[in-house]
């Protein structure tokens, strides 16, 4: 019986763990490599240096291969991306058979892809159709994971350097990344001036119907800087809508920039103009040949890439999520309920409320709240009636990011501050022994922020911060700029309250009054069910009394 069980446990993990305990190994030798799909862009898959036992020892001690088969352009680049653990390799490129490799690339190439930290890229082109390219990835001493892509460089589009033939670009409701090159243009072109650098690449796109135009530049790409401008009228008679220039506005990709465009008219068309602040390299070394192909080098930084996007409308029905503390931290509209973050706090009878109760929480203690129940999209609300036990220097609200940025609401010194958004503001939060009602909107990427009903700063989200929160986190820093304090309400809702809505909020802070709940309005076939059900238990109400009266006689 032991050993049919053991039989029994084997097949198991043999059946579900392969990967594992097999295929893991099979590519730290050339003839195991890795066959790679070739892209039309860098669209990158996750791999592991784990179980894999060594590589030529011209590199460091742990390595993997893949191998690549050249499309009909005879171009390929090769990547190594941060999408895992590891952050930093070395690459290298080999021709021939596993039993004649012939090195194509630098000896260990490091370094060369700053796009993605100190992961590698390599590129070639001239290559013959069919040929096969080993890539051996070494992990520099640090095992753990890394991304890796490949693509064919001649499916890179070249955007138009001249206004007049724009490259068009489709606004969706989300950013769809496509990867554009600035080989082959010629300069700043037709319409642009001289304030940016000297390269400069011009893109178009209609303006919705909610007249809402996002424009972005980001990775992947080997370009970590861009500069952008925008414009609307004709090529003829361009207008100019964003800064001059506009510079680093995309903090989630090194130096790139993201341009928020609102009110604009229906219809209309916007031009964008891409600049490489001087990325491309313009030496003799440039380009240069190995044999017959040609190899560029990751010093000649000339890929990118952009997307023009409009949030979709929201028609979420009104919802709310709504605690107010007594003794629970459940909602009252029946969305759900926090979760601790930290330690529990304490429910307190708070005599500057008249004996209300609140809830009291420690520094880097807070609460968390899945949006996934209110169906937020692209606006919403949050209402606090809160007190920090003091005020000195940042002291995080709300987080926006599960806690990976360091951007968010919160306390600086006596001031609300948004991180880093805001500039100097009023003195507010005068007294620990008063508590504050804060109210926070979010629409059209800008939040809106008030204190005791009274409009307090309204700020642009040129990062991109609040767009459509997976959750939020109150009062707990990712870091150690949290503190103490008690709260008595928090209401979050799924649309942007109105000021005449605030300075009424205000005037009396409350977690009640729940809209009503579309899920819990029966659809007409559930009418249907309990109308049937209720003749049923009236027909067998009748039937009984009728069994009675005819027993009893």
């Amino acid at each position: 019986m032991k050993s049919f069980s053991i039989f029994i446990l084997f097949n198991f993990l043999l059946f579900f763990f392969p990967t594992i305990s097999l295929a893991q190994d099979a590519y730290d030798v050339c003839s195991g490599a890795v066959f790679l799909e070739v892209d039309t862009d860098c669209n990158s898959e996750i791999f592991s240096f784990s179980g894999n036992t060594g590589d030529p020892d011209e590199c460091d001690d742990v390595g993997v291969w893949f191998a690549v088969v050249i499309p009909a352009s005879g171009s390929i680049h090769f990547s190594t991306t941060n999408i895992g653990t590891n952050d930093d390799t070395e690459i290298k490129v080999f021709q021939g058979t596993c039993d004649n490799l012939i090195l194509m690339s630098e000896d260990c190439q490091d370094d060369d892809n700053s796009g993605y930290e100190n992961h590698e890229e390599i590129e070639f082109s001239g290559l013959l159709s069919g040929d096969t390219l080993y890539f051996l990835v070494d992990d520099r001493g640090e095992s753990g994971t890394f991304g890796v892509c490949t693509y064919d460089p001649a499916s890179i589009q070249i955007p138009s350097d001249i206004c007049a033939t724009a490259t068009p670009l489709n606004v969706g409701a989300s950013c769809e990344l496509q990867i554009f090159t600035f080989d082959g243009s010629t300069g700043n072109g037709e319409g642009e001036s001289d304030e940016c650098a000297d390269r400069g690449v011009w893109f178009q796109a209609i303006v919705p119907e909610n007249g809402i135009i996002i424009f972005t530049t980001s990775a992947p790409g080997n370009i970590t800087d861009t500069e952008i401008k925008a414009f609307s009228g004709t090529c003829d008679d361009l207008v100019l809508l964003s800064d001059d220039c506009q510079d680093e506005d995309n903090t989630e990709h090194d130096n790139h920039e993201r341009i928020f465009l609102s009110g604009l008219t229906p219809g209309e068309t916007i031009y964008f103009v891409v600049d490489d602040r001087g990325g491309i390299e313009n030496d003799p070394d440039f380009e240069f040949e190995i044999g017959e192909a040609n190899f560029r080098p990751i010093g000649a930084e000339t890929t990118f890439s952009a997307c023009a996007f409009s949030p979709a409308p929201c028609d979420a029905e009104p919802n709310k999520f709504s605690v107010n503390f007594d003794n629970t931290l459940e909602d009252l509209c029946r969305n759900g309920s926090f979760d601790v973050v930290g330690s529990t706090g304490t429910y307190n009878s708070e005599a500057l409320l008249m004996d209300e109760t609140v809830y009291c929480f420690g520094n880097e203690d807070g609460l968390s709240y899945s949006t996934d129940a209110l169906d937020i999209c692209n606006e919403y609300s949050i209402e606090l009636y809160f007190k920090f036990d003091q005020y000195s220097g940042y002291q995080r609200i709300i987080d926006f990011s599960n806690g990976s940025l360091d951007e968010g609401l919160y306390t600086d010194e006596d001031e609300l501050t948004f991180y880093d958004y805001s500039e100097t503001n009023p003195a507010v939060f005068t007294s620990t022994s008063e508590y504050y009602h804060v109210v926070l909107t979010y629409s059209n990427y800008e939040f809106v922020l008030y204190v005791n009903g009274v409009l307090y700063e309204t700020i642009s989200d040129d990062e991109n911060i609040g767009f459509n929160p997976a959750s939020f986190i109150f009062f707990k820093d990712d870091g150690d700029e949290d503190e103490s304090g008690c709260v008595r309400m928090l209401n979050i809702y799924n649309y942007a309250v109105t000021p005449a809505m605030v300075s009424e909020m205000a005037l009396a802070p409350t977690a009640e009054d729940c809209p009503l709940i579309a899920s819990a309005i029966p659809t007409m076939s559930q009418w249907g069910i309990i109308l049937l059900s209720l003749l049923m238990l009236i027909f067998g109400i009748v039937s009984l009394k009728q069994k009675r009266i005819a027993f009893s006689e």
